[in-house]
């Protein structure tokens, strides 16, 4: 069980110093925000620090680093425009990059966090749809992160649809009403 004294502690400690808590890596950053969600843990001066760490670093991250850093920073309750904006950015320049199997989860991300980037959510779509689903959650992801940002044209449902057909029989009655 996680436990919040200890995530409190942990952040208090970080925030006395600031220039250890600039060097620590990537991963640990987001593996913090990440536990502390789930730990229903929110610092907003914590997530405000990480959130200039992580646009300070956006552009020498990874792909990879970056699909991440759009899916937790999602989840957070802490939304921030200039990490967004350095978020679709880096991810604009890395977008042949990032891997196939992390776009759902790049969409779903940024929808949580208002994306309003329509053509990089067309762009991430068009990319997922060249060779579909891994997975059926990743078709909820398509469809309902561009529906919930009024990105979902009729040419674009069409394409998701065409290459998803096969998840189909996977889907239960909550997934196809979501859809």
């Amino acid at each position: 069980k996680l436990d919040k004294q200890l995530l409190t502690a942990a952040a208090h400690a970080m925030l006395k110093d600031v220039d250890s808590l600039k060097k620590m890596k990537t991963v640990y950053i987001l593996g913090f925000v990440d536990v502390s969600l789930k730990a229903g843990f929110f610092h907003d001066a914590m997530f405000q620090l990480l959130s200039v760490i992580m646009v300070e670093r956006m552009e020498r991250l990874s792909p990879y680093d970056l699909t991440k850093v759009a899916l937790t920073w999602g989840r957070a309750t802490c939304k921030d425009d200039v990490l967004l904006k350095s978020l679709c950015k880096a991810l604009h320049y890395n977008l042949p990059s990032i891997p196939k199997n992390r776009i759902s989860y790049t969409i779903h991300g940024l929808s949580l966090l208002d994306c309003k980037d329509e053509r990089l959510l067309v762009d991430l779509a068009s990319a997922w749809a060249t060779t579909g689903p891994d997975d059926p959650i990743e078709v909820l992801h398509i469809f309902c992160g561009l529906a919930r940002l009024g990105a979902l044209d009729p040419s674009m449902c069409d394409q998701i649809a065409a290459c998803s057909l096969q998840c189909v029989p996977h889907f239960n009655a909550r997934s196809i009403a979501r859809i």
